[in-house]
């Protein structure tokens, strides 16, 4: 709950709007993730912590960031015609126009859009790179975290479920921030990536159901 909160104080100075509501959709879904499996004091308590963060800790600068979620905002805008154009070029090119976002900012160029290092978008932006071969690629990656950890989370063993709740959490605030950025088109954004598919597959190679029932069967012979 404590990293929760430095986390949430964290994120506000990125200014980033879908920062913002990629880390409340990650507080959400690791508490529903938890509903069944934590005492009534301790969602007392994480509740407290989010509102005081959220209602205390946010100075007006943060706040009027958040006011400006419209159509008629710039940035909005222009991610809009950016998609337009991503979806475009992947119509016209199905195969992409090759990995690299230098490609995707020429083309970003050439219809009048300045400035824009890639489309915010990974889906587009992987469509207009890599086109339906590298989004098949990127769904299978996604779908080995999701699908692991969906078996992990179900796990009786409590430690072994929150490591399945937190990984599922983590993946899905990844996604929702992905849909309006392309955290993949620096190295720390991919190294980001790596390291929670890395950690997912350590997670369940240690806790997951195959280990789980091994160490059962040994606890039985023993």
């Amino acid at each position: 709950i404590i990293l929760m909160v430095v986390g949430f104080i964290g994120i506000l100075f990125s200014f980033s709007r879908s920062g913002y509501i990629a880390f409340l959709l990650m507080l959400i879904a690791f508490g529903v993730l938890n509903f069944s499996k934590s005492r009534l004091s301790r969602w007392i308590l994480l509740v407290i912590c989010v509102l005081t963060a959220a209602f205390i800790l946010i100075p007006n600068p943060f706040m009027d960031r958040l006011s400006t979620i419209s159509f008629d905002d710039v940035s909005i805008a222009t991610r809009i015609d950016a998609w337009r154009v991503a979806w475009d070029a992947f119509k016209e090119q199905p195969f992409g126009y090759g990995i690299g976002s230098f490609n995707v900012m020429e083309l970003l160029k050439n219809a009048g859009i300045q400035n824009i290092p890639h489309c915010h978008n990974i889906v587009l932006e992987l469509l207009a790179e890599g086109g339906f071969i590298a989004v098949m690629i990127y769904t299978v990656m996604c779908w080995f975290v999701y699908f692991s950890n969906i078996k992990l989370h179900r796990s009786p063993d409590h430690d072994s479920s929150m490591l399945g709740a937190t990984f599922l959490s983590i993946a899905s605030g990844f996604l929702l921030f992905a849909m309006s950025d392309f955290p993949m088109s620096t190295p720390k954004g991919i190294l980001v990536f790596m390291l929670i598919l890395a950690l997912s597959d350590a997670a369940n190679d240690l806790h997951g159901l195959k280990p789980l029932k091994k160490l059962n069967k040994r606890k039985t012979l023993s």
